[in-house]
């Protein structure tokens, strides 16, 4: 029997779990109500069909709104500037927009990458027992995060789970805890942002940046000593096994079948990204960054990253076990209390 989807993206040795699911797309009936697809390839084709969609946001924003009895107002300002949130023209012109200030700020953090990487693995010490979260990733998200938005990003910032505006299905009192994260986010940015063009694509930064990037860099390390275990030093990958995005979810517009499974209209998919970087598949592993309308903007400045951060930690030669593994619970992402790790050559 598989495990209940909502902690399949969480399981400490889930490379083994997502190996051993069968069947590998299923129904749900419980905390989750959907098809759950850990099928590499289903995964890519849902994401690219034109009849599944995101879920309605402002359905679920508007149900806690009515429980709650107020308006969530941070939340409704934020979905403004939120690509994925828009349509045809606004959202060609959004993801147009952010793709350009990208591109600018990829200028601006390239020539930094070597030390910030550098900076990340010389905390990684021979005969240490170092916190991966707060020591060596966290420092690093950081300092990208400050470059992304031209400014000094508060440390508190990544303790706030902007991420967690999406998907929508949650409770509505964490829908009122992320509306404040939001107003502290505005209150930080909308003094330092000299248009509402500015402010959007600094906003998306900070939303779609700060915790995919962290999933993608401690999970990413996670994987590789595990890989080596205790004779062999720890290599990261030319690219990273590991998403950031661990599970996101689509809409069915109309029916559909692929590969013979059944996708009514009306229903909901709970599409496990991880499942794509356990593939053997090259066409499979490239898309832990999405595919379709949505293939997330920032790829190239997390590759960037990637190629120097690897090259660090892979010359120190280090091998290594995890010592602890403690989450915050969420049914979509992986946020982290701590990950300990022992070190030695």
């Amino acid at each position: 029997m598989n495990p209940k989807s909502h902690k399949l993206h969480q399981l400490r040795h889930r490379r083994d779990a997502f190996a051993s699911l069968d069947p590998k797309v299923w129904w749900e009936d419980g905390i989750i109500k959907a098809t759950v697809v850990a099928e590499p390839q289903v995964v890519v084709d849902v994401l690219r069909r034109p009849d599944s969609s995101l879920p309605d946001w402002n359905y679920f924003v508007g149900g806690a709104e009515r429980v709650l009895g107020r308006r969530l107002e941070h939340l409704r300002e934020a979905s403004e500037f939120m690509p994925v949130l828009m349509h045809n023209e606004a959202h060609a012109k959004a993801r147009k927009s952010l793709a350009i200030y990208l591109a600018n700020r990829l200028q601006a953090l390239e020539p930094g990458l070597p030390s910030i990487a550098g900076d990340a693995a010389a905390r990684m010490l021979a005969g240490s027992t170092v916190d991966l979260f707060a020591e060596v990733v966290r420092p690093v998200v950081l300092k990208v995060g400050s470059v992304l938005i031209d400014a000094d990003m508060p440390p508190d910032f990544l303790d706030r789970e902007l991420s967690g505006v999406f998907p929508g299905s949650k409770s509505p009192s964490e829908f009122a805890r992320i509306n404040d994260d939001f107003g502290h986010v505005f209150a930080f940015l909308k003094p330092r942002c000299g248009s509402s063009e500015e402010l959007a694509n600094k906003l998306c930064c900070l939303t779609f940046g700060i915790d995919s990037l962290t999933m993608l860099l401690i999970e990413s390390i996670i994987t590789a000593i595990d890989e080596a275990g205790e004779a062999r030093a720890i290599k990261l990958p030319d690219y990273p096994v590991e998403t950031g995005v661990p599970v996101t979810s689509r809409y069915v517009k109309s029916d559909f079948e692929i590969d013979g499974g059944k996708f009514p209209a009306g229903t909901s998919v709970r599409l496990q990204m991880q499942s794509l970087g356990y593939s053997n598949e090259n066409v499979h592993q490239q898309a832990i960054f999405g595919a379709g309308a949505h293939v997330c903007v920032g790829k190239q400045i997390t590759l960037r990253l990637w190629t120097q951060f690897a090259k660090a930690i892979n010359e120190l030669e280090l091998k290594g076990r995890i010592v602890s593994y403690e989450l915050r619970k969420s049914m979509y992402v992986c946020l982290y209390k701590s990950v300990k790790v022992e070190l030695w050559r």
